[in-house]
């Protein structure tokens, strides 16, 4: 579409920086999604926690290590917290993220994408 000499649209830095990002998160998605089409373990309940655990590393700027609490992650995706027990562990041992436990209740368990 061509702009009119009044309609030119500014570069802006901040857009630039949410295509990156939304480029980050099609590209995770986009191989997860690959990898879990042949993968019979992954059901919906694994997904929703992967998809409420990817936003969430999303909204904190995609900062490695994701740190976030189970009720927080339970809550997001919209799963009891033993499911979200479950499907993070099962997420972990399948090595579509690493989840590192904090066990403590005053700080907040690390999960790395890959």
């Amino acid at each position: 579409m061509c702009h009119s000499k009044n309609q030119r649209k500014v570069f802006d830095p901040k857009a630039s920086a949410k295509l990156e990002h939304s480029a980050i998160v099609a590209r995770v998605l986009h191989e997860f999604f690959l990898c879990i089409r042949r993968d019979h373990r992954v059901g919906k309940s694994h997904l929703a926690v992967y998809l409420a655990l990817l936003e969430r590393w999303a909204w904190g700027a995609y900062a490695h290590p994701l740190r976030i609490f189970a009720r927080q992650g339970a809550a997001s995706a919209r799963v009891s917290i033993s499911a979200y027990y479950q499907c993070i562990a099962d997420l972990n041992e399948l090595g579509y993220l690493s989840y590192i436990p904090s066990f403590r209740n005053d700080q907040a368990s690390q999960i790395y994408f890959f």
